[in-house]
């Protein structure tokens, strides 16, 4: 069993993945998130990195804008927002180095467009996520050693730390198989 398939896709990325956002007005007792101003406020025009999860819950009444500078280029956003149905989730996440997060960023942006239902976003990152999943799976099959072969689409932060503990579970298990199968019967599984 993978460790996939009972952690949450959504509470990795509320742990590890951020999201560079501006603030367009004073946010009251949000001021400890940026680490230049000793106010309780966060101050209108702020920088701030903010977990994906809540940047979407502020995008929506406009409390903030999504800095995409290094992410993807002008053009690409332009296109995110006026042509949102032309990207689909499997073309895009292959699109840029970090391909989650992207991609949620697409789904932020197309909240500007009037037209796109939710509907349309839910299904977008319903199918983001199987596609996560297969990735996943693919990284856990491989050694560490092999991992260069993905070198096109870089481990996030969340794919590294899963990886990391698929490992250990898979090998306590192997070293756990191993020593049933002796003539003895052993327990050096280290219970999780």
């Amino acid at each position: 069993m993978l460790l996939f398939d009972y952690l949450s896709i959504d509470e990795a990325l509320a742990r590890s993945e951020r999201i560079s956002v501006r603030t367009r007005m004073e946010i009251h007792a949000l001021g400890l998130l940026d680490t230049t101003s000793a106010s309780q406020e966060l101050q209108k025009g702020a920088t701030v990195y903010l977990p994906l999860w809540f940047a979407d819950r502020l995008l929506e009444p406009n409390f903030i804008t999504v800095r995409t500078s290094g992410m993807v280029t002008q053009e690409k956003e332009l296109e995110m927002i006026t042509e949102p149905y032309s990207v689909s989730s499997t073309a895009y996440y292959k699109y840029t180095r970090n391909a989650f997060e992207s991609a949620a960023l697409h789904c932020c942006l197309i909240k500007r467009a009037a037209f796109v239902s939710s509907d349309f976003r839910r299904s977008y990152f319903n199918n983001l996520k199987k596609l996560m999943s297969r990735r996943f799976r693919l990284i856990c099959s491989r050694k560490a050693s092999d991992l260069s072969i993905l070198h096109k689409t870089p481990l996030t932060t969340w794919e590294r730390e899963l990886y990391k503990h698929e490992h250990f579970f898979r090998r306590r298990c192997e070293t756990f198989r191993r020593n049933r199968r002796g003539s003895t019967y052993s327990l050096k599984l280290d219970l999780l």
